[in-house]
Parts: C-alpha cells; structure tokens; sequence
C-alpha cells in the first residue's frame, strides 16, 4: 500500500515527502545506512520515504559545500534492486531523469541528474519542504478541501502537465500522492518515474526512457491505462479529474474501484454538492471512460470548469431569456418528465455551453480587428448559444473594435485603410445593427476619409505655389501627388501662375548662361510632369538642343566631381555659341577701361564653368589682352597715363599667363 492508501502495480516510484522522517521509522533490509556518500559528493543525511522500486534520502551535495556555497540540500533517490527481470535499476533511474530533466515549468519538481557508482543508481533533485496532497486530505475534516483550496491546488497543478504535455510526455500516475504542497505554497506535481511519451507526440530518436514503465496506481487510471493502450493527455486528465473530484468529495468517483470494473457494473459517480450543475457536466466529461467522450487537453478541461462556476451563470441566464420563445421550453424544461432524458438533454446542453464559452476564450484572446473572424466560423454551435455569445460579448467586442478603429485612423504614418476600416465596422453592424457606436464609427469614418481627401489636395496646391523648382521640391511634390493617387482621386492640373514663374525662371537661367539651373528646371519639369503651352504663346527663349546641351553640361559638373570625364564639346560648343559669337564684338567695341576691366571680371566668372583649355575661351582671353595692350600703346602714344599704361599692360600679361598655365596644366 502507498502512503496514500492506494495500491500500485510494479515497478513504480512512490513518493518523497521532503519533511524529515526519523530513520527509525521506516524499516529496509535494503535501505543505505545515514552517513553513507555516493560518487564521493552525495552525504546520505536521512531516509525520507521508500517505494516499490527506489528509496528516498534527504543529502547534501558536498561539492557544493566546498565550493563555499550556502550547504545545498537535495533529494536523492535510489533505485531499489528488487526489481521484475524486465527493467534494470539503471533504467528506472535514467528514465526519470529523462522525464524531467527537460521539463522547466515552476510547478514541476526539477531533476538535477542521473549518476551510477559502482554499487547504485540514482538522480538527484530540488529539495522540498511541506506535505503531499495526500497527507493534506489525510488531516481535513472529512477528508476534503473547500472548493477555494482545491482550486488554487489544481490550477497550478494542470498547468504543469498542460506543459509536460507539450513536450510529449504523459505522467501516467497523476494522484494526491504526486502532487507537493511546498512550505512555501508552491504547487509541485512529482514522480516522473514511470511516465511515458505521447502517443500523438513526434518521437525521433530511440533513448533508454523508451523501455516500457507500465507503473501506475489503478484506483487513478484511465481504462485505456488499465488496458496497457499508448498513453494521451487524456490519461492523465481522468486521473486529474479522479483526484479533483476526491479533494472536494473526500474520496474516489468510484470509491476504491478502478475504471475498468467501474465501467462494467455501470457506476455513476455521485454529483458533487460543491460545484453548480455546468461544473458538475465539465467534471463529467472528464471522468468518460470513452477516450473520445474525455477532454484530450488538461487546460481545456479546467479552463470550463472554472469559468462555469461565473460566467456560465450569467450566460445561462441570457440563453433563458432568449429562449422564451419556446426552444429551451421544449428541449429542456417539457423532458423534465423523464430522469433520463433530462440528463442527456442537460449533457448536450454542457456540450453546448462549453462550446460557447471556449468561443469566448477565443475571442477574448483574438486581436479587436479579427473577431468577425472567429464569429463568422461558428455555425456549429446552436443558434440559441450563438446568439447567447452574441449578446454576452456584445459590449467588449463593440467598444475594442471602435478604439482599434479609431486607433488605426489618427495613428497611421500612412494613408488610412479607409476602405478596410469601413469593411470591418459594417461587417461587425451585421451582428449588431442597432449598436450606436458603430452607426457613429461609420460616418466618423467617412468624413474623415473626405477630410483627408481634402487635406491631401491643399498641401499639393500648397507644395506648387512654394516650389523653387529644385530636385528637392519635384521630391515632396511627387510624394504627395503619388498619395493622391493611391487616395483614390485625380492630380489637379497646374495652375497659369505656376507655369508663367516656371518660364520666367527659365528664361533668366539661360540669359546668365547658368545651364546648372537649366537642368535643375527642366528636371522639375519632367518629374511633375509640367506641361509647357506651345513655345508660340509663352515667351520661351531656349531651343530643345540648347536645353539638351546644358543637361549634358551638367551632367559632366555632377560627374567630374568623382572622376575624370572628357569635357562635351559639342554640347559645349551649341550651348556657349550664342556667348562667343558676340564677346568677340564686344571685345573690339570695349575702349574705356571700365569696360574691359568688366569684360576681365566676365571671363574669370566663365573661367569657373568652362575648362581653361576650351578654344572659343582661350581665344577670347587672347583677344581681350589685345584690346588692353592696344589701350596702353593708345595711352604711350599720348605721352600721358604712365601709371595707367603700365596697369593695363600688367593686366594683359596676367591675362595671357593664365592661358598659359590653363594650357601647360591640361597637356
């Protein structure tokens, strides 16, 4: 017998009670003696519990000790060598450290290590102080807990092998025994030792804690677990379910009989007087002897059980008042006649009910904008449990779907979604077509879609009228006219004061020569695109090979600046042709000195865009020192002027010493 009173099939671990048993009390012919160390680390300091095939000890790792740190006490099982000849002591030990070594979750016991010396096999783990469930019971006014004590035990506890089972393994002996009541208040579920994988777990490599550990207490198992079929969740959620139903009855669904002859001699498990008649048809659920008819995830099975204690009240409510049309009437209050047909009736309503409020849990963890989603797919569920959701969500759902709205129309550093905002607001008026809120949504939506609309075109006119016609304003213009676009509305055409100040800004770039400004106009242009009226009507100074020219002109200043390029002659050649034909003239007509010294400080300024070797430009620094050489010998003829004569003739030198040097640097 196990200390909690139950039988148990072999082999199987029983469990360790981390409170200090004196040694006295627990006789073994085969237990280790206190003081005996293990792998020269382990101190045996107490026997604490002993089982069918391993012993308990309290020790102390003395590594640990030495290394200065705090004295670490831990549990040490020992496998016992009484064991069938099917599975070896080494086996036993390693398949419990497998188990759990990998299972870090705060409600399970943690295994530190599997070791062996020469003699003995066993693992390490935590240190617990406290009780297990059972010796709680054990000491309880009838031996039960009230509803609030047992829940906060079996929250934590199903969430532990919630997580056991999504990493594939089943405990498979889930009982008051195997479950830890810390000093600390902490839930632990313990003993591993015989769990097994999931059946519907991927299983990829063979390992030692393969073997078959068919260990488990029968008054707990499952009929699938009592006929050796491969283990599921759902073993271990009748074994859960077992032990919730004995922590608020004080004892077994079936008393001391195990499923299987449970199953045979068609015993019913009394109802509970602790829970309301939704929690009784969930507890039901769980303890079906059809594999099918159970919960096959642990989380499900205590998320209804516990919101059926709340919410189910509130939601039978409204399903009753919407029932009065004569639905309910008919199915459930007109069978009361009939003991058993009200109990099939109130099962299927159970079915029901969990069906609507496992729907609420999903849409409670479903993002605001994707209920209608989860709506949408639930034709499986009855129209009055429909409509029954409907209503109980109707105010959450309503007031997350118009403040995610909202949000996503004044946060958007984009164009608003209108059309899908819109989309979702009516979709959801088709569940709620009198809810103010979403009438109110949906006009916000529209005016705000006219307002940007609105918006959009303004700061585009805006955009124009400010526009210097540089690279950076065809930027932000194209940026915006491309949202009008995407808006869905049409480019305004550009207004005649734009055009008239783009021609005007034209016109001066190529009077200046300044082909920079030319390209940089043009770009503009060709970007938006401005279209220019026909050259007849708008003063337009500057033919299309001119404009090709300064382009190719600019073109070549951008370049240069990273690397050698042959200068454009041509393109050169066509676009300063209209500047060298008459500086010639010019030239011969400047006589005052202002005059030429004017034409000087021209040239210097054209010296900077044009290379110094370039012909036209080297003839007429040529012919300009000329004019001031033929002004000083004007001036020596006239015997007068000596200073100004030698001003003039130092001028042209200088002129000619440049040409010079602009030739020799560019051989």
């Amino acid at each position: 017998m196990n200390k909690d009173g139950s039988s148990k099939t072999s082999p199987r671990t029983d469990k360790k009670r981390a409170a200090d048993t004196p040694d006295h009390n627990i006789v073994t012919d085969e237990a280790l003696p206190k003081g005996t160390v293990l792998k020269k680390r382990f101190l045996l300091t107490s026997l604490i519990a002993t089982g069918g095939t391993s012993y308990i000890y309290k020790a102390r790792d003395l590594l640990a000790t030495m290394s200065t740190d705090e004295a670490r006490e831990i549990v040490l099982k020992v496998t016992r060598h009484c064991l069938d000849d099917s599975t070896s002591p080494s086996e036993i030990a390693l398949h419990e450290a497998l188990s759990t070594r990998n299972l870090a979750h705060p409600n399970i016991v943690q295994v530190y290590d599997f070791d062996c010396d020469s003699q003995h096999c066993f693992v390490t783990m935590e240190y617990l102080t406290g009780e297990p469930l059972s010796m709680r019971l054990q000491r309880s006014v009838n031996n039960k807990l009230r509803y609030s004590q047992a829940i906060r035990i079996a929250i934590p506890a199903a969430s532990a092998l919630h997580y056991a089972h999504s990493q594939g393994v089943v405990h498979t002996d889930v009982k008051p025994g195997n479950i830890f009541l810390s000093s600390e208040g902490k839930i632990k579920v313990i003993d591993f030792g015989t769990a097994r994988p999931n059946s519907h777990a991927a299983r990829t490599k063979k390992q030692a804690n393969e073997a078959n550990y068919s260990g488990f207490t029968p008054v707990y198992a499952s009929p699938q677990t009592l006929k050796d079929q491969p283990a599921t969740a759902s073993d271990d959620v009748y074994s859960f379910a077992c032990t919730l139903y004995e922590m608020l009855a004080g004892h077994l669904p079936y008393n001391r009989v195990t499923a299987d002859a449970a199953e045979q001699e068609n015993l019913r498990p009394k109802r509970l007087k602790a829970v309301n008649i939704w929690q009784w048809f969930v507890l039901k659920k769980a303890l079906s002897f059809s594999q099918k008819a159970r919960y096959s995830d642990i989380n499900r099975f205590m998320r209804s059980f516990t919101r059926a204690r709340h919410i189910w009240s509130g939601l039978a409510v409204l399903i009753l008042s919407l029932s009065l049309s004569g639905y309910m009437l008919e199915r459930a209050v007109g069978s009361f006649n009939q003991h058993k047909t009200t109990e099939e009736h109130l099962a299927t309503l159970s079915d029901e009910m969990t069906q609507a409020t496992d729907l609420i849990d999903r849409l409670q963890q479903t993002p605001p904008l994707e209920r209608i989603k989860v709506l949408n797919n639930t034709q499986g569920l009855a129209v009055l449990f429909r409509n029954a959701v409907y209503q109980h969500i109707r105010s959450p759902l309503i007031d997350d779907t118009v403040a995610e709205v909202k949000q996503k129309l004044y946060s958007s550093p984009d164009i608003p979604d209108y059309t899908s905002l819109a989309g979702i607001i009516k979709e959801t008026r088709q569940y709620y077509p009198d809810s103010a809120k979403l009438i109110n949504t949906e006009k916000l939506i529209k005016h705000e879609r006219q307002e940007y609309g609105s918006a959009l075109l303004l700061k585009y006119s805006e955009q124009l009228d400010d526009a210097t016609f540089t690279n950076k304003d065809s930027e932000i213009i194209q940026r915006t006219a491309g949202k009008i676009r995407r808006f869905g509305l049409q480019i305004p055409q550009i207004n005649k004061q734009l055009i008239t100040r783009f021609i005007n800004e034209l016109n001066a770039a190529y009077k200046e020569y300044h082909y920079v400004r030319i390209d940089q106009l043009i770009s503009f242009k060709d970007k938006l695109p401005l279209t220019i009226p026909a050259p007849k009507k708008t003063r337009i100074k500057i033919d299309p090979l001119q404009i090709e020219a300064a382009q190719a002109l600019a073109q070549y200043e951008r370049s240069s600046q990273d690397q050698a390029r042959e200068y454009p002659q041509l393109a050169a050649a066509h676009f300063w042709a209209p500047y060298f034909n008459t500086i010639e003239a010019r030239i011969k007509d400047a006589w005052k000195d202002k005059k030429l010294y004017a034409l000087k400080l021209e040239l210097e300024v054209f010296s900077h865009k044009i290379p110094g070797t370039y012909p036209p430009l080297i003839k007429a620094h040529q012919d300009l020192a000329e004019q001031f050489r033929s002004k000083a010998r004007y001036y020596k003829r006239k015997g007068r002027y000596k200073k100004q004569r030698r001003k003039l003739n130092k001028t042209a030198d200088e002129i000619l010493s440049l040409v010079t040097r602009n030739k020799r640097e560019n051989r």
